[in-house]
């Protein structure tokens, strides 16, 4: 008999994420803020709950995929009296260290289990089941949390509790949002001195200590002029800002991570908002690829 699971938040990871669980064996029912949007699903045999109370009654396995605390907090809020006992609850989204304690809190108190699963990658990672995730929940919960997130996932890490989780995820992403913004100034500094920009993407290719997927990847899309959404300027921003404010919290200056977050939040003003991450690069001006 197939796992009864339950998917909230049909997005550019959500409906990926209950395509590649419908597929491999899980009775999945998702349900998603605007309706329309879970529509698809829905054609392709998916079950579609119109509230999250609808989506989650009887599922043994809870998934949200939504953007942010703010979201998870009010989702959360509808659906906790419709779990059943011990209904584990994952959050797959990147949060404060106090936005992951809460939730397990109000889990945990609806008497049910609580993990989180914070994680890098975007679209096409969660549709060949290659996100790397950093998850955080109770010890004896960890087997049935590898076998679960090991449907979406290639690499796993056990950072501990949510709390953990969140911070360590929050630490890792310094070194993300940088990298970005990074490849796209060394695209532009090729152009502007006469190098075909597609000889900085072929060297880090093969070699030089600095490559990287991070690199290649929006290093790639930004030469094509590709910013379809994968993972959002709209998400980085708002990961940058929870940086912001555990460096704030405990009396950290991150100048670097500061600086970035100014041209993400600069990209979103402009209206790149919703394009792929790699768009912070049309703030450089003129197109890379000549």
């Amino acid at each position: 008999m197939s796992r009864k699971l339950a998917l909230l938040g049909t997005g550019l990871i959500g409906a990926p994420a209950a395509r590649r669980l419908a597929a491999r064996g899980f009775d999945v029912t998702v349900w998603n803020r605007t309706a329309a949007a879970a529509t698809p699903l829905g054609n392709a045999g998916i079950g579609v709950a119109e509230t999250p109370a609808g989506a989650v009654a009887g599922a043994e396995v809870v998934l949200l995929t939504l953007l942010d605390e703010t979201a998870v907090a009010e989702v959360v809020e509808r659906l906790l009296p419709a779990l059943a006992p011990s209904t584990l609850v994952i959050d797959f989204a990147t949060t404060s260290v106090a936005g992951a304690e809460r939730f397990e809190a109000e889990v945990l108190a609806a008497g049910s289990r609580a993990a989180v699963a914070p994680f890098f990658g975007s679209v096409p990672e969660v549709e060949r089941g290659g996100l790397y995730a950093v998850y955080g929940g109770a010890e004896e919960d960890e087997a049935e949390l590898r076998g679960l997130l090991g449907q979406l996932c290639s690499g796993l890490h056990h950072a501990g509790s949510p709390g953990a989780a969140a911070a360590l995820k929050l630490a890792l992403n310094v070194l993300v949002f940088p990298m970005v913004q990074l490849i796209g100034e060394s695209l532009a500094l090729a152009r502007a001195q006469g190098v075909d920009p597609e000889r900085v993407l072929e060297i880090l290719a093969e070699g030089t200590g600095v490559r990287a997927p991070i690199y290649s990847g929006r290093g790639r899309l930004m030469l094509d002029g590709d910013f379809a959404p994968r993972a959002t300027v709209q998400l980085a921003a708002k990961d940058l800002a929870l940086i912001a404010a555990a460096a704030a919290e405990h009396g950290l200056e991150l100048p670097l991570a500061e600086r970035t977050r100014e041209r993400f939040d600069a990209a979103a003003a402009a209206g790149h908002a919703h394009e792929d991450m790699a768009a912070v690069a049309k703030l450089l001006g003129e197109p890379l690829r000549a």
